[in-house]
């Protein structure tokens, strides 16, 4: 997790992520906060097509809004974050993995992962 959402905390925080290569990705869809300055920097290091939503247009963002949905039943609106200890976040995290989703063939996210993790080793 980065410390803060300056631009060069999350560009750092995502090209440790991508360098990894862990994930495949092929693009990224933000909104437009000033946190995301540093996309032309992450898709030109890694080739990765950034798509940027319009403000109020939630539907653009449907699993981030669906995922929010679901985060909100244990954490409700106006819980304080950093109340939350890690091990709590990281309880709901992996409740949210193991969730099937009829999107991926009624499979989890955790195994379509380690499924892409084999595939491309």
């Amino acid at each position: 997790m980065a410390p803060h959402k300056a631009a060069e905390t999350v560009e750092k925080a995502l090209c440790k992520i991508f360098e990894s290569g862990l994930l495949p990705l092929k693009t990224i869809t933000s909104d437009n906060g000033g946190e995301f300055a540093c996309h032309n920097t992450i898709k030109q290091l890694f080739g990765i097509e950034w798509y940027f939503c319009h403000p109020y247009y939630s539907w653009e963002r449907g699993l981030n809004e669906n995922t929010n949905g679901l985060i909100r039943r244990t954490l409700p609106k106006g819980t304080d974050f950093n109340l939350v200890s890690d091990a709590e976040i990281r309880r709901i995290q992996n409740s949210l993995n193991a969730r099937y989703r009829k999107r991926i063939g009624r499979d989890t996210p955790t195994n379509k992962m380690v499924d892409m993790v084999q595939q491309a080793a």
